[in-house]
Order: structure tokens, then C-alpha cells, then sequence
């Protein structure tokens, strides 16, 4: 009998140690995963410090905020701070961010550093999601795996305590701060207390009690504290689903606890597949005009190649491109056109499309777009709907701004007509735009809002009759 206890309690121990090495492969393998992940997108500086930590710290079930190269190269971590920092840098749960957006704005998340310190949420939309005083600026960078998650963030988390930690003989390692001594982001806010905010409920356990006199102070690496953290963290990952009812709620009638139960869509046939880039966003400024935002880096770039015309094989570099262009707003200005007037173009692809469009982009004028196959009255139509002051075309397109039957409104009378090539009688030729003294251009960018519109295209009616959409400087540059 004896015999057979020994050899099952052998052949158990044997199962558990296998189980255990299993999932612990199994995690290390998920990290490996995610780090390749993190490594095309440009987050070197990030896997350095996680290589450089010890790997039983991070076994998977872990989201990672990760600040950018730039960001750490200005960030000065003490070398008994590493994993500190990382674990900071961390949520104790795989989370995407679609599952981070059901999380309401008050709500603190605990790290994986210590769940006494906390990660306070500013839920503002995507653009706009904070955590502590760092945004998620790339979301969605780690995927392939189920059990490690990553994100990218503009800074350096700041730590917001729960309560103040009781008083310890050792001291607790620096936070991290820039090379220059001071913080890479502005101070966190104070730390809150215990009591969840108005209006808002805390995500996370009760801070630990302090030890007592007979606990040992300084806790090595004994597996007693290994299976602490893991409990631990077990706890942390539950606790981040569950509300808190909040005490300083007016009533709890008639106010309804924020739900965070993350729900996946009902299964339509085959799963829905989403691709996102691995690479960061592109910031994109929402005050620039138009123009100032295509022309915004000229400097850098003035010798380079900006357009090729395929026909002529001509190349402009952006020098020329924009001195032509000033030169085309100057000569719209001496025909009369002004802010808010519109521009016909009637034209294939060619380099005088860039100069007229970019023109009356600098002048507060507006450019309505037209297929050059339209018939005479799909033209007049969109003409006249778009109060067309100008038109903008070759030579082999007059034909269809000439009305025999008086219709529609006279050709050199009532509308001019510029062609890019030789120009029919009563025509004038594209010289007369950008060969003008840019110095004549009425300088009136000041004028001229973001939210102005610059362009006006039609739909081509494949439903209903034609419509014009209105664009303004801002829409076109997002």
C-alpha cells in the first residue's frame, strides 16, 4: 500500500512539473511572439528592457504600454529600477484596445508593478485615450498571441498611488526621470484616496496590509513570494472586471452602474478579419491650409522631384511646383477670382492641374472637378450648380462650353475660359497664370480658415443625379 502511494504521489509530482513546464513554454513562446511584434514596429528600446529583466517576472497574461526609442533615450533608469519600470509599463490582463475603450473615464486600472499603484483613465475616444498622463498614440501592436497584448504611448507613466505605502528600512528605488533631472512628462496628479471618485468606481483589490514585525523585509527570490505574485496577480486580473459601487453615487435608483462586460459580436458565418498597420500613426495637423500642409517641409526638399509628367516625361521639383503655383494664385487674383469663388477644371492628369488647384488653394479659392468625357450639358450642369466663375481646360474640351441654342451662359461673356495648350478664339492661354509676378498675389492666407472649403467634387450620378460634396482645408488633409 505504501509501495502504491509512493509511486502515485511520484506519477502526480510528475504530471504537475510536466503541466507547469508546459504553460510556462507555452508563455515564454506567446512573449517571443509579441516581441517580434514589438520589433516591427520599431519598439527596440522596449524589448531591451524586457530582455534585460528577469524571465519568470513576465509569464503572459500582460498588456504592455510601451513608450517609443525617442521617449526612453530621454529617460534616465536606475539599474535596480528595470523591472520596476517595465511593470509599471504593464496591466495584468491580455487587453486590446477595443476591450480598453469599454472602460469609462474615472476608472483605475492597476499595474503589474504593484496593485496598490494605479492607472487612472481618461476615456476621450480613440484619439484620445489616457492613462495616468500618457495617450495610446498605436494601438493594437502585439495580436498574434492571445496572452500578451502591447500598445504604443507618447511618454512615460507616472505612478499614481492608491495610499501611501507603509514606511520600510530598504529604500524604494528612484522613478524614473529624464537625463536632465527633470520628468519627461508633466507631474502626475495627486495621488486620490481610497474613496472612488464621483461619478467614477476603482478597478482593483485593496492595497495589501503592511507586514508585520516577523515578516521578512527583504524577500529575495523565495518560491514562497513567486506563488504570492502569482496569486497576486491572479487576483488583479479577476478584480478588473468587477464594479465597485460607488458610495457617493446621488442614488442608487436612478443611477445605472457603467457596464464593462466586453462582449463579442455574433458569429455571421467565416470570423471578421481586421488588418492594422504595424507601423505608428502619422500625425497630421488639423490647422494647416491645404497648401501649407503639402508645401510644409519645401525646405528639406526643394531640389527633390514633386511632379513628373508621364506624357512629357518633365520633371518640377518642389522649388518650381511652388513657385509656379504662387505665381497661378497671383494671376487668378488679376482675373478677378477671389475667396470663395469656384474654378472649373476641366482637365486629364497634367502638371497645370497641381498649379491651378494648389493656386486657388492659396487664395481662398474653391476647385470643382469634371470628367472630361461629360457631355456638354453634364457640364453646364455641374457649372452651373458649383456658380463656376472659371474654367480651366485644353483646347480639344472648348467644344463643350460652347452653347448654340443660348441655353447656358456665353463662352468670353459670361465665364473665361484658360487652356493648358494653344487657345481657340476667345480663349486665353495657361502662360497668363504662371507666368504672372507672384508679388501681385493679393496675400490674404490670413483670411483663410482651415474649416474654409477648398474643393468641390461631384459624385458621378451612378444612383441619382450628380451632387456636390463640399471639402474644406481641414477634411482634405485628414
Amino acid at each position: 500500500m505504501a509501495t502504491y502511494m509512493s509511486l502515485s504521489l511520484l506519477l502526480l509530482t510528475a504530471l504537475i512539473s510536466s503541466s507547469i513546464a508546459t504553460d510556462i513554454s507555452s508563455r515564454n513562446q506567446d512573449l517571443l511572439v509579441a516581441i517580434e511584434e514589438m520589433q516591427k514596429a520599431n519598439y527596440f528600446t522596449f524589448v531591451m528592457l524586457i530582455n534585460m529583466i528577469p524571465p519568470d517576472l513576465i509569464q503572459g497574461n500582460i498588456t504592455f504600454l510601451m513608450p517609443n526609442d525617442r521617449t526612453l533615450s530621454k529617460t534616465t533608469i536606475p539599474g535596480n529600477a528595470l523591472a520596476d519600470f517595465v511593470l509599471l509599463h504593464s496591466i495584468p490582463s491580455p487587453l486590446l484596445f477595443d476591450q480598453l475603450e469599454h472602460i469609462p473615464t474615472g476608472s483605475m486600472i492597476p499595474t503589474s508593478s504593484n496593485p496598490a499603484v494605479m492607472l487612472k483613465v481618461s476615456n476621450n475616444g480613440r484619439r484620445h485615450y489616457f492613462l495616468n498622463d500618457v495617450r495610446i498614440i498605436s494601438p493594437n501592436i502585439c495580436t498574434l498571441r492571445s496572452s500578451i497584448r502591447c500598445h504604443g504611448i507618447d511618454g512615460v507613466v507616472h505612478a499614481t498611488a492608491m495610499a501611501s505605502p507603509p514606511e520600510h528600512n530598504n529604500t524604494t528605488p528612484p522613478s524614473p526621470t529624464c537625463s536632465n533631472g527633470a520628468s519627461s512628462r508633466p507631474p502626475a496628479s495627486p495621488a486620490p484616496s481610497l474613496a472612488p471618485p464621483v461619478g467614477g468606481f476603482i478597478l482593483a483589490p485593496s492595497p495589501a496590509p503592511p507586514p508585520t514585525d516577523s515578516s521578512p523585509r527583504n524577500s529575495g527570490s523565495s518560491s514562497q513570494q513567486r506563488h504570492g505574485g502569482l496569486i497576486e496577480l491572479a487576483m488583479t486580473c479577476m478584480m478588473m472586471f468587477v464594479i465597485v459601487d460607488n458610495p457617493y453615487m446621488a442614488s442608487a435608483e436612478t443611477t445605472k452602474t457603467p457596464d464593462l462586460s466586453i462582449t463579442k459580436p455574433p458569429s455571421h458565418g467565416s470570423p471578421t478579419h481586421v488588418f492594422r498597420s504595424k507601423l505608428p500613426d502619422i500625425p497630421i495637423s488639423s490647422h494647416f491650409l491645404l497648401h501649407t500642409y503639402c508645401f510644409e517641409k519645401m525646405s528639406e526638399f526643394a531640389d527633390k522631384a514633386c511632379l513628373i509628367e508621364g506624357s512629357t516625361g518633365k520633371t518640377y521639383s518642389y522649388a518650381e511646383t511652388h513657385l509656379i503655383c504662387r505665381k497661378t494664385a497671383a494671376g487668378l487674383t488679376s482675373l478677378g477670382i477671389k475667396k470663395g469663388d469656384v474654378v472649373m477644371v476641366l482637365l486629364q492628369n497634367c502638371a497645370e492641374f497641381v498649379f491651378a488647384f494648389m493656386g486657388a488653394s492659396m487664395i481662398g479659392a474653391v476647385i470643382t472637378t469634371v470628367n472630361p468625357f461629360y457631355t456638354s450639358a453634364e457640364v453646364f450642369k455641374q457649372f452651373n450648380a458649383s456658380k463656376t466663375k472659371l474654367v480651366i481646360t485644353q483646347s480639344n474640351y472648348v467644344d463643350k462650353l460652347r452653347d448654340p441654342d443660348d441655353k447656358y451662359p456665353k463662352l468670353g461673356q459670361d465665364f473665361k475660359v484658360i487652356t493648358t495648350d494653344d487657345p481657340p478664339p476667345d480663349c486665353l492661354h495657361f502662360s497668363l497664370l504662371s507666368e504672372c509676378n507672384d508679388t501681385e498675389m493679393v496675400h490674404n492666407t490670413l483670411s483663410i480658415d482651415p474649416n474654409d472649403p477648398v474643393a468641390l467634387p461631384f459624385s458621378s450620378g451612378t444612383t441619382g443625379l450628380p451632387k456636390g460634396v463640399v471639402l474644406t482645408h481641414r477634411s482634405v488633409n485628414r
